[in-house]
């Protein structure tokens, strides 16, 4: 998967990152990353508690180190700490949004070039048939898949 391919839009001027519309509630089979001394960390910041464990613990299950946080101040804060290699974040994540943790990052020397997969999970007051019609909807395999090619440097 590349930023090119149909499936993906990207926003120039930031860090490589897709705007993804995720599948909910699908159950996730991948194979596992294989051993390394050193894997990747990615932080998961999805309102959505359910959601929040369903991709933080996809992506465990790979092989990745993964660490969740509920809105964009906690989002920031552990940006910060240098120990995270991706951002999968929530496009209506509370305290900020995932366009305003992106906005943030995109001015912040120390997290922007860290790369960013935005998540859109329909929100409560949007019909599912409504946000399917604008954007692809990849379930949370594909998405943990692209983070996987992403790292890997198959951009």
């Amino acid at each position: 998967m590349s930023p090119d391919d149909e499936d993906t839009v990207v926003e120039e001027g930031i860090a490589t990152h897709w705007r993804l519309e995720p599948k909910s509630r699908e159950t996730h089979t991948l194979p596992s990353r294989s051993e390394q001394s050193d894997p990747a960390n990615v932080l998961v910041a999805i309102t959505d508690a359910d959601e929040r464990r369903r991709y933080a613990d996809a992506f465990r299950y790979v092989g990745f180190g993964a660490s969740e946080v509920t809105d964009g101040i906690s989002c920031l804060s552990a940006l910060r700490s240098g120990a995270f290699d991706m951002l999968v974040i929530d496009q209506h994540l509370l305290w900020g949004s995932g366009d305003g943790v992106v906005e943030v990052m995109y001015h912040d020397p120390s997290i922007d070039q860290i790369p960013v997969a935005l998540l859109s999970f329909p929100s409560p007051d949007e019909s599912p048939e409504g946000s399917a019609s604008r954007l692809r909807a990849f379930g949370c395999t594909e998405i943990v898949h692209i983070v996987q090619q992403r790292l890997a440097g198959h951009d």
